[in-house]
């Protein structure tokens, strides 16, 4: 016998059993008051959400500052950082990399003329100034029909990175990291660093990552960290294996560990290719378990450390676009771009490099063609490529790319800084602001991406 529950908004719930093979009544539910506090508790919450966007949104889009000469911009931005005087190097980075950017054309003279390089006709170029991170100033500085936009950024976050490393009886190293590759080269960076610190041959270290069963935590790839976070905890873990290794062979060689040295694998005397030494995977051997060279110290050539900050590193840079429009299409063609980023070390410059093109070039897709439609009904129209357009060969401008060395990070031991998204960040930014130098109207261009209909639209309303 089946038993329903009945609700009226009248009164509760009341228990009836249906006579045999009668149909059982539709079931109706009334509004509680509960629901009804929780959807004014919402609506508060939206209200409250869109008030901190529209100040945030007025912070980020002000002031704008008309008329300047390039000793003006350079005062701006120094203006900018007296407020944020622990980060004295994002001016040094303007002073270094602003200046070639400046000759190419953009900023006035000083007697108010364009100067040489001025763009030609439905040319524009656009100049970002970036540093990743919560924005902490944002200025807009106009010549004319020149646009700049200036940002600086700081943040903060503590994070923690465990690595393991083990030395091979086979002449091997093992490094096992929580982290993770997304094609960015995270394993010949790991490797690297390893190399380095431990001194072993970089072809001789095997990265084992996104293994769960190896390693209990790790943070994955996101947001330039792999090689700031853990690369930090494979350095720490190095540091930590070398000095095992060094005092167990000062105990086979007996030579005091200050005096010996890791090179190419081989413990030997520092500054002598002679004499009595050992390799790493002897040592391994020797420290196996049961080995009488142990003492009661735990078996096996390996260590274990991990990384902490406090405060996350960010880099910075510039970004040069130049872009050329044509008013009668509507087309937006980026004819070159640049990108210059101190990352205060480089592991591998040429895989860093790579990564700063690639990430541009999507940038340039974003900027320009790839976008998410909906009907009224919110079904989606971009559902193949034919819809949803991706940049391509001939979409991609030549590249210049300047990698700077000049500010190490003073919070890691490395000098790291990541460089993960310093190609793809600014590039929106700038195509805006040199479409809008193109078509002569500052501030034009404030959604993306800028296909040619939108961009005849812009020209067509201020025709």
């Amino acid at each position: 016998m089946k038993r329903v529950a009945v609700y009226s908004s009248s009164r509760g719930p009341r228990a009836e059993t249906p006579p045999p093979g009668a149909e059982l009544p539709e079931v109706k539910k009334e509004k509680s008051f509960s629901w009804k506090l929780q959807k004014k508790k919402l609506g508060i919450a939206a209200a409250f959400l869109a008030v901190c966007l529209l100040a945030v949104a007025g912070w980020m889009f002000g002031p704008s500052l008309r008329g300047m000469t390039q000793e003006e911009v350079a005062a701006a931005i120094q203006q900018a950082m007296e407020a944020k005087p622990s980060r004295p190097t994002a001016v040094d980075a303007v002073e270094r990399i602003a200046p070639s950017i400046v000759h190419v054309r953009g900023f006035a003279t000083e007697d108010g003329s364009e100067g040489e390089g001025a763009a030609p006709a439905n040319s524009g170029t656009g100049v970002v100034i970036v540093d990743t991170g919560v924005i902490l100033t944002n200025l807009h500085v106009v010549r004319g029909a020149k646009r700049v936009k200036v940002t600086f950024a700081d943040g903060f976050e503590a994070e923690d990175v465990i690595a393991t490393i083990a030395a091979r009886t086979d002449e091997r190293v093992e490094v096992v990291t929580g982290g993770a590759s997304v094609g960015q080269g995270f394993a010949t960076a790991m490797a690297q660093i390893c190399a380095e610190q431990l001194g072993v041959d970089y072809s001789r270290i095997r990265v084992v990552h996104g293994r769960t069963d190896r390693i209990a935590y790790g943070i994955g790839a996101h947001a330039a960290r792999a090689t700031v976070m853990t690369g930090g905890a494979v350095n720490e873990t190095a540091i930590k294996l070398r000095q095992k290794a060094l005092q167990y062979a000062s105990e086979l060689l007996q030579t005091p560990a200050e005096m010996l040295d890791i090179v190419d694998g081989i413990v030997r005397r520092r500054g002598s290719d002679g004499g009595p030494s050992i390799a790493l995977g002897d040592i391994a051997k020797r420290v196996a378990p049961g080995a009488e060279l142990l003492h009661g110290r735990e078996p096996g050539l390996s260590a274990e450390a991990w990384f902490h900050t406090d405060h996350t590193v960010f880099p910075y840079g510039a970004q040069l676009a130049v872009v050329r429009v044509d008013r009668d299409t509507g087309q937006a063609t980026v004819e070159r771009l640049m990108i210059a980023y101190d990352v205060g070390r480089a592991v591998n410059p040429m895989m860093l490099e790579g990564q700063l093109v690639g990430g541009s070039i999507q940038g340039v897709g974003g900027a320009l063609l790839e976008e998410f439609t909906y009907d009224q009904n919110g079904e989606p129209l971009a559902v193949t490529f034919a819809d949803y357009l991706m940049p391509t060969l001939r979409d991609a401008p030549p590249v210049d790319v300047l990698i700077t060395e000049d500010a190490p990070s003073p919070r890691n031991p490395l000098g790291l800084k990541g460089g993960g998204e310093g190609g793809i960040n600014a590039v929106g930014a700038v195509i805006a602001g040199a479409i809008d130098d193109a078509i002569g109207i500052p501030g034009a261009v404030t959604r993306l991406p800028v296909t040619p209909q939108r961009l005849k639209e812009l020209l067509r309303r201020n025709s």
